[in-house]
């Protein structure tokens, strides 16, 4: 009768620590899962001063703990990258800003001549001017340096085609760019070298 008695109490035990690794289990799986939060992540490699699109963004489920404060779920329209994203990258609230105006000034330049295929929107590019003297080109010099490219808009008319160009440069830099624009020296914009093209 004792020999019953154990044998059921051994069966017993182990269903009491069956259900309760089960029960743990179940805890783990679940918890996170609770905690998760929506946040969003670079679809693709995105370059700085992006002004960022739905289509630039993938909205993924997270548990960040405690840091999940500094992941914002959605973004305001116009928001521009402080720096370059990589493909999955995490969307923290210190790489976007709400305008690239904010510290950049915004001039527009017209071109009729074909601009590089690097001139695109968020690309970092170096304006350099030069003058026409006496119908023979003065020695070009830099007048904008680590400008963005804010956007690019094209239009044809009468059987030409120009490009303008908006162009969020430092404060410093406006004065000269101005000048350049106003005395119809012959500008040109210089991408910088960039991961995304290598």
């Amino acid at each position: 009768m004792n020999n019953f008695w154990r044998v059921a109490a051994k069966r017993w035990l182990a269903v009491v620590a069956v259900a309760a690794i089960c029960c743990c289990a179940a805890l783990v799986v679940a918890w996170p899962r609770s905690n998760a939060k929506s946040v969003l992540v670079a679809a693709h490699d995105i370059a700085e001063g992006s002004v960022l699109k739905a289509s630039d963004l993938t909205r993924v489920s997270m548990n960040l703990g405690g840091s999940q404060s500094l992941y914002p779920s959605a973004v305001a329209t116009g928001v521009v990258t402080l720096h370059r994203l990589v493909a999955g990258e995490l969307i923290a609230r210190d790489v976007i800003a709400p305008s690239a105006t904010q510290s950049r000034l915004a001039l527009v330049i017209e071109f009729r001549e074909t601009l590089p295929s690097a001139v695109r929107v968020g690309a970092p590019t170096d304006i350099w001017a030069t003058p026409n003297l006496n119908q023979t080109a003065g020695e070009p010099v830099p007048v904008g340096l680590d400008c963005l490219v804010g956007g690019i808009h094209q239009s044809s008319g009468l059987g030409q085609h120009s490009t303008a160009v908006e162009l969020l440069c430092a404060p410093e830099y406006l004065p000269q760019l101005l000048r350049a624009k106003a005395s119809g020296e012959t500008i040109s914009l210089i991408p910088q070298p960039s991961l995304l093209d290598q």
